[in-house]
């Protein structure tokens, strides 16, 4: 075998070899585009993850549950401290709840079927929260309860919602039992409302003026803390 020979013999043994370093590359590639395609979905998936509602039996650590027969629910959380709050117990009316201290019952006894709190921040001056027990001998749902028995319309209350009287809510979730929610814009009795059924009753919360939403995070959390007896 001449010279010739073997230089072309060495050369192709040399193309050989980098073929095959080049095909393990292109192999260890594409296994670790593999694995960081792989890294980035189950990050992704953990992210949806993380922002879908927690269940019904955490009811104090989210503000949003999703109930298989129902839809959404909004659910009532602690936001603030409440350790110096004043646990209070309301039997005629069937609810025990805790209240901050600078909050001060007004108007009628604690023992009564009705309870009234006032209270104020640096953002409003004094405002009510009030809670009631009423009769609903008709046995009406909470939304027409609410508009006609309460409110005294006649008319239904989708022609409330349709000429913009009245804003209706979602469905709340208040110690595991749903509740109807609305807010009512007009006059002395403006605020947000939420109707419990109490069997042949219908348990009120009225905020004056003000919404049960996050932002108003005392009154918030006292609906949060609310146990129906």
């Amino acid at each position: 075998m001449g010279i010739d020979d073997r230089i072309d013999k060495a050369g192709g043994g040399l193309q050989t070899t980098w073929r095959v370093v080049a095909a393990v590359f292109l192999l260890l590639l594409l296994v670790a585009a593999g694995v960081t395609i792989e890294r980035a979905a189950d990050r992704k998936d953990r992210e949806i993850q993380g922002l879908v509602p927690t269940g019904f039996g955490q009811l104090q650590q989210s503000t949003y549950a999703i109930s298989e027969s129902s839809g959404q629910f909004v659910q009532p959380r602690t936001i603030v401290s409440t350790a110096d709050w004043t646990t209070l117990t309301l039997p005629k009316i069937g609810i025990e709840l805790a209240v901050p201290q600078n909050w001060k019952q007004v108007g009628d006894r604690i023992d009564s079927d009705s309870v009234v709190f006032e209270f104020s921040s640096n953002v409003f001056a004094s405002k009510q929260f009030v809670i009631r027990l009423m009769s609903n001998p008709k046995r009406s749902d909470p939304g027409d309860f609410f508009w006609k028995e309460y409110l005294g319309f006649t008319v239904p209350i989708s022609d409330g919602v349709r000429d913009g009287s009245v804003e209706l809510g979602n469905t709340w979730l208040v110690d595991g039992t749903e509740a109807f929610s609305a807010y009512y814009p007009e006059g002395g009795q403006a605020g947000e409302y939420i109707i419990i059924p109490r069997g042949s009753d219908m348990l009120v919360l009225y905020a004056e003026d003000l919404r049960f939403s996050p932002a108003n995070k005392e009154l918030f959390t006292v609906i949060a803390t609310i146990t129906l007896l």
